[in-house]
């Protein structure tokens, strides 16, 4: 198991359950361009992810 440091989450260390397949290269991408993202870039998503939070909401009525 990798454990990485993840910039996005503050620094966390997040453990990986499974090693990357250094072969692929659009995994290879997708993980550094995540890990390129800061807590500023985390920020400026919340508007998107509580407008999904919202529109889920409004989907599904209040959890009961």
């Amino acid at each position: 198991m990798a454990t990485i440091v993840v910039p996005y989450f503050d620094d966390a260390e997040v453990e990986l359950a499974q090693e990357a397949d250094r072969d692929d290269a659009k995994s290879i991408v997708a993980l550094n361009a995540f890990l390129a993202l800061t807590s500023a870039d985390r920020e400026a998503d919340s508007r998107h992810v509580f407008a999904c939070y919202k529109d889920f909401y409004a989907e599904t009525g209040e959890p009961g």
